[in-house]
């Protein structure tokens, strides 16, 4: 498999089929920089999603 670049998203999202999924995860165990990129994803993530509940609380406020 060539690094999964594409497919990093949907892994996080668990939106994979089965067969991906652990193409994936098996790429993951060789490739440190392909496991920052998910956890950068994944950090991009929880931050936008902490923005996004600020934003409604201060709107409500």
């Amino acid at each position: 498999m060539r690094h999964p670049e594409e497919l990093l998203s949907a892994y996080a999202d668990g939106e994979l089929p089965e067969d991906k999924r652990r193409e994936v995860e098996e790429h993951l165990k060789i490739y440190k920089h392909c496991r920052r990129e998910l956890e950068k994803l994944k950090n991009w993530r929880a931050l936008s999603v902490m923005q996004n509940a600020s934003e409604i609380l201060v709107y409500k406020v």
